[in-house]
């Protein structure tokens, strides 16, 4: 778990030590690779900084150790408080992402003891593309892409060869969408304000202004819904669609995203000549501050093509899509603030967000 993508490790053990850490063979997210964060996972084992064990916070703000005996029957009789009172709803237990039976057992836990919530907390939820998905798409989620199927990818600011989402499983599809089939592979452009590790490996890279990625992809959907010839859009909101883009001139778009005209209409016929294109945004507003809108116009570019749609799997979505959304963790920290919430549980291999641990006089790890 140090990243979401969940990939399979074997751990190689010297004198019931770890020494090193693989990826394993026979899982399908990574198939035996591992990415340079998974390697460094075992960093965290060796750590002199590591969490030791429990402990509890003096009247000086310094922690004295406790057993686990202790921590665990103060945690109790805290919770068990609040439980003999009727105020339940005041214990919040936060996590970091959750899956399978762990996850199971926690929302079954506070379910039963009427708590107030589970929340699952990830620094990189990749929330603008499951909310664009569910206004495209009906279905709140993360896409899966089948990329390897693709015939041309185009990306704005998606990194997938280095960070974004599964690095180590989309490294494997693209490599299979650049094999060559009938003479012929698949072709890649990215947009972006740097020459990333993905953008390196791109046929074509397309400097963008930072933070301009929006303008480029609304550029292209501008072009390509024109080139549509009034065709029905197989999605509802097609009119609203067109009345947002009649808004927008081809040239200011293109200025302010800092494109050239001859290198945008290149990428635009690419796209109109393409049977199964993917189009890809990063889904991060610290990558890009208008992450939300450039997933949305990302989204609507893969439904102009009907066998584009074949290649996004948003009921085979990432588990990511879980995680908390800003506006629980924002709900969280204003409950912390108004004194309605009197005990919060965390396990994460994350840090607590910045703030929340702060706000509270008492809190259990």
């Amino acid at each position: 778990m140090e990243c979401q993508a969940g990939c399979g490790l074997w751990a190689r053990n010297r004198d019931g030590r770890v020494v090193k850490l693989e990826g394993n063979p026979a899982h399908p997210v990574n198939r035996g690779a591992l990415c340079a964060r998974g390697q460094a996972g075992l960093q965290g084992l060796y750590d002199p900084d590591r969490f030791r064990g429990p402990g509890e916070k003096d009247g000086s703000g310094v922690f004295r150790a406790l057993s686990w005996e202790e921590a665990f029957s103060k945690a109790a009789m805290e919770l068990k408080g609040l439980l003999s009172r009727g105020e339940g709803e005041r214990a919040v237990f936060m996590t970091g992402l959750l899956t399978g039976s762990l996850r199971d057992l926690c929302i079954e836990w506070v379910e039963k003891l009427a708590l107030g919530g589970l929340v699952m907390y990830e620094p990189l939820s990749y929330e603008p593309l499951a909310q664009a998905a569910q206004k495209v798409f009906g279905t709140w989620a993360v896409p899966h892409y089948s990329m390897e199927k693709a015939d041309l990818i185009i990306s704005f600011g998606a990194d997938f060869l280095s960070t974004w989402i599964s690095p180590v499983e989309y490294a494997r599809r693209f490599s299979e969408f650049r094999t060559p089939e009938e003479g012929k592979r698949g072709f890649f452009v990215f947009f972006g304000p740097r020459l990333s590790q993905t953008a390196a490996n791109a046929d074509m890279w397309l400097q963008v202004r930072p933070g301009a990625q929006r303008y480029a992809a609304l550029a292209l959907l501008k072009a390509s819904w024109k080139d549509k010839e009034g065709e029905k859009a197989p999605w509802p909101g097609s009119a609203h669609l067109e009345a947002f883009l009649e808004k927008w001139e081809e040239e200011t778009l293109l200025s302010k995203a800092g494109l050239k005209r001859e290198e945008f209409h290149f990428v635009r016929k690419l796209f109109q000549r393409s049977r199964r294109p993917i189009v890809l945004s990063s889904g991060l507003e610290t990558v890009d501050p208008h992450a939300h809108e450039t997933a949305w116009i990302s989204h609507v570019l893969c439904s102009l093509k009907k066998e584009s749609l074949e290649l996004i799997d948003v009921g085979r979505g990432w588990s990511i899509a879980s995680a908390a959304k800003r506006s629980e963790l924002l709900s969280l920290r204003d409950k912390i603030e108004s004194k309605e919430i009197s005990l919060l549980g965390w396990r994460s291999t994350h840090k607590m967000p910045k703030g929340l641990g702060s706000r509270m006089n008492r809190w259990s790890s």
